[in-house]
């Protein structure tokens, strides 16, 4: 279950976990008592869990019930270790090089080419930051020569800063067809955003950007 696209509510997350194991939520805490061994994933699941939703506790509290029964094998990942009680931590390491690049060329539909390679060693290998790049190529339909002239556009400007390979996956982003036309606010929004590394809730836009009226629902 993928909980990047749940809202914070105990409902909500209650509903989409039903629907996932395709039972009643009225009736899946008994469902998970009863049903033979199975492992359920939680895949985003910090998203869930958000501090400032205000059902965040009642989430983490039923997810700690689940992780509880014993045949139920509850797998959870997250950018930021979710402190649940009973749960044995992984790290999960940067792809290797090689995984990366398979990676990237599995979601741009574009070629192999050494100058690509080039680039998707420039994003540090960072998991997040290639399937942001390779979405944006794929649904900007840019081929080598559009990406390379792209790439060189913004990086003649660029500082070297802490936040050097998120910068360079997410510069292109914001020049591409589909975020100008959400017009200039939107851009300078999602720009201060992509400076969180776990990301903002979209509850906590209009408190974050207060002085940015209707951000909430883009503009220019």
């Amino acid at each position: 279950m993928c909980c990047n696209d749940v809202v914070n509510s105990l409902e909500s997350f209650i509903q989409r976990l039903s629907d996932t194991i395709h039972t009643d939520a009225m009736q899946l805490e008994s469902h998970l008592q009863s049903s033979p061994p199975l492992i359920l994933l939680l895949d985003g699941v910090d998203s869930a869990l958000d501090p400032l939703s205000p059902e965040a506790e009642e989430i983490h509290a039923r997810i700690e019930e689940f992780g509880s029964y014993e045949h139920v094998c509850l797998v959870t990942t997250s950018r930021m270790y979710p402190d649940i009680h009973g749960f044995h931590r992984v790290e999960i390491p940067t792809p290797p090089e090689d995984g990366a690049r398979d990676i990237f060329y599995s979601l741009c539909n574009l070629g192999r080419s050494p100058a690509l390679d080039t680039l998707v060693a420039k994003l540090d290998f960072h998991p997040f930051s290639i399937q942001l790049f390779a979405r944006t190529i794929r649904e900007n339909s840019w081929d080598e020569q559009a990406l390379l002239k792209m790439w060189d556009y913004h990086t003649s400007a660029l500082r070297t800063s802490y936040y050097q390979g998120l910068k360079n996956a997410v510069e292109p982003v914001f020049r591409s067809p589909k975020i100008k036309e959400l017009g200039t606010k939107a851009r300078d929004v999602l720009e201060a955003i992509a400076s969180f590394r776990f990301g903002i809730g979209e509850h906590q836009l209009e408190g974050i950007f207060h002085g940015t009226g209707g951000v909430s629902q883009g503009g220019s």
